[in-house]
């Protein structure tokens, strides 16, 4: 019979599945033999919610999904510039800001201005334009559909955020993930056994005595990295563990290739001469893998020797920026190349006629020139756009 690491329940098909890199992150592999339901819940909320915590600016700025495909988490009121938005976790912008407003006159008339993310977004507004002016939804629609309106097309301005990586939480979180691997490759017996009586306490009561000998962050670049990043992508994921021939045992963890945490697990009396690894590719979970630990070679004495440096984390950082505008910059003049050419009715894979092609592409070079700077972009809504976006028959169809 199996029991939980940490303490004395007894593990069945009835235990909840533990993620050993976490689901936050883009951890798939989960397993019920290593940790019950009842710390899975305690770690859950609590450490494993503080590491995770520290990365959602990363996750949402790479639209990350997690391991079980949730999107990555919202940034909420983003104070970008003189706008106030919240960032999706797939991407989209919106204005946190009234979504119109009404200014009366004396003589009875008023103006009235809307601001959307969308045109058709304006439908579900009317009823409270009409309970504010005190006229008809039919009214409303009429006064919209011959209003002067503009599309503007804008590129926020460039948010620093204040991010605090590592503590005794984070940690902590690391540990025990893997503790969680290292069982699965040498048994939860062992795990339980004296050798590991001071990470079992550190994890479960933040042993203040363990911390400083004994954790690490570590800023260095392993000579297997880029055989990792080749296969798993610039923003890779990697636990590993491994014992020297004494039984010590050193617990490595990077997490998108920009920080790792290193824990002695064991000083000694664990198995000898043994490895066991993780790797996951964040932007695309479903690609990973538990076999490659001789693959992606991490020597022992390397890794008993973490180093953190304030220069190489800056330059770890540099490689981040590097790599979002190397997937992303493709993906942004993308959008715009096809939403100019659908103007014209043309796909991706469509010839340019003759006739539109200096006019089309002039457009294309111009949006994206403002893009790149961050000008907006504003061009003029016809009346007959903002019919068929107000279209009551349309929407109903939805």
């Amino acid at each position: 019979m199996a029991y939980c690491i940490f303490g004395e329940h007894f593990l069945d098909k009835k235990t909840k599945p533990e993620h050993i890199l976490h689901d936050a992150l883009g951890g798939r592999k989960t397993t019920r033999r290593v940790i019950c339901s009842s710390c899975n819940n305690t770690f859950g909320s609590g450490i494993d919610k503080a590491l995770t915590g520290q990365f959602e600016v990363i996750r949402n700025l790479f639209q990350m999904r997690s391991g079980s495909g949730r999107t990555a988490p919202m940034l909420r009121k983003v104070k970008a510039g003189s706008q106030t938005m919240n960032v999706h976790g797939d991407g989209d912008l919106e204005l946190v800001t009234k979504p119109f407003t009404v200014t009366k006159h004396p003589d009875g008339r008023f103006d009235l201005r809307v601001t959307t993310s969308t045109l058709p977004e304006m439908q579900r507004h009317i009823p409270n334009i009409a309970a504010s002016l005190g006229i008809s939804e039919e009214q409303v629609r009429e006064l919209l559909v011959t209003a002067k309106a503009s599309m503007v097309e804008w590129r926020p301005p460039t948010v620093g955020f204040n991010m605090t990586l590592g503590g005794s939480d984070a940690l902590r979180s690391v540990a025990k993930a893997c503790s969680v691997l290292w069982a699965l490759k040498v048994g939860n017996e062992e795990v339980k056994g004296s050798p590991y009586g001071g990470i079992r306490n550190y994890i479960l009561n933040d042993d203040p005595s363990y911390v400083a000998p004994r954790t690490n962050l570590d800023t260095r670049v392993s000579e297997a990295a880029a055989k990792i990043k080749n296969r798993y992508g610039p923003l890779f994921n990697l636990l590993y563990v491994r014992s020297d021939y004494a039984g010590r045992v050193i617990g490595h963890t990077t997490i998108y290739n920009i920080l790792a945490f290193q824990v002695v697990l064991a000083e000694s009396g664990g198995t000898p001469h043994q490895a066991t690894a993780l790797v996951s590719n964040p932007l695309n979970p479903c690609d990973w893998s538990d076999e490659v630990a001789e693959t992606f070679d991490l020597p022992f004495e390397w890794l008993a020797h973490p180093e953190y440096n304030t220069t190489a984390a800056r330059d770890r950082f540099c490689e981040l920026q590097k790599a979002y505008e190397a997937l992303f910059r493709p993906k942004e003049i993308g959008r715009l190349s096809d939403s100019v050419f659908g103007k014209y009715g043309l796909g991706q894979q469509d010839a340019i006629p003759d006739a539109i092609r200096e006019q089309a592409l002039g457009e294309l070079f111009d949006r994206a020139a403002r893009h790149m700077v961050g000008i907006p972009y504003e061009t003029s809504v016809t009346e007959d756009q903002l019919r068929k976006a107000l279209d009551t028959k349309a929407e109903d169809q939805k």
